[in-house]
């Protein structure tokens, strides 16, 4: 089982250390570059999402971000204590043209599991890859 955590600042210009930071793990972890690319974009989605939609693009907030690889299983948590989200994940592609929802749909489809929850004020999306055998 390997944990690594760590926190950014809610800044949009933070995100690409974040997306780095991924992109290592999954190339740590022997992942082709196909699943390296879609687990660091849907992690960039979900900490854009925090900084832009919970913490309206707000700075001086923490992003918590959290990769857990345990067996073939990886699990990354993005946490966040600004707005819960209202609106539920939209299950199906949204228009081009549409101010959000984009990202929701790509995580969808690029793991094998997302889940957003809010409790006690802290925001939690919970992405789920299965790894396959390199």
């Amino acid at each position: 089982m390997q944990s690594i955590s760590f926190d950014i600042e809610s800044l949009l210009e933070r995100v690409s250390l974040v997306g780095i930071a991924i992109s290592a793990l999954c190339r740590e972890h022997r992942m082709d570059d196909t699943a390296c690319f879609q687990m660091e974009t849907c992690v960039v989605e979900a900490v854009n999402n925090a900084i832009i939609h919970a913490y309206e693009n707000k700075a001086g907030n923490n992003v918590h971000i959290e990769w857990l690889m345990q067996d073939k299983q990886l699990t990354i948590t993005i946490s966040d204590t600004g707005k819960t989200m209202i609106q539920p994940i939209p299950e199906k592609l949204v228009a081009a043209e549409s101010e959000s929802g984009r990202g929701w749909f790509i995580m969808q489809q690029w793991t094998d599991s997302v889940r957003y929850t809010s409790i006690d004020g802290v925001n939690t999306t919970l992405l789920e890859k299965l790894i396959p055998n390199p």
